[in-house]
């Protein structure tokens, strides 16, 4: 079963307001954010790493492992 990361997608709103507006600061696009929110698509941990640092969290808070 796919498990939607609402840990990623609310830390997204606080920081962007949307996923899309996320994705635009990242230059990426608006599906590949939807697709990690929704748990089908998966990033490397150089990019998570990334991702961590554009929202000013920990890489595990977002991406729990297991």
């Amino acid at each position: 079963m796919i498990k939607k990361n609402w840990t990623l997608l609310t830390a997204i709103g606080k920081k962007y307001g949307t996923m899309t507006a996320f994705a635009n600061i990242m230059k990426i696009s608006r599906q590949l954010v939807s697709g990690v929110v929704n748990g089908r698509d998966n990033i490397g941990e150089a990019e998570e790493k990334r991702w961590a640092k554009a929202l000013t969290v920990k890489v595990k808070d977002i991406f729990p492992k297991g």
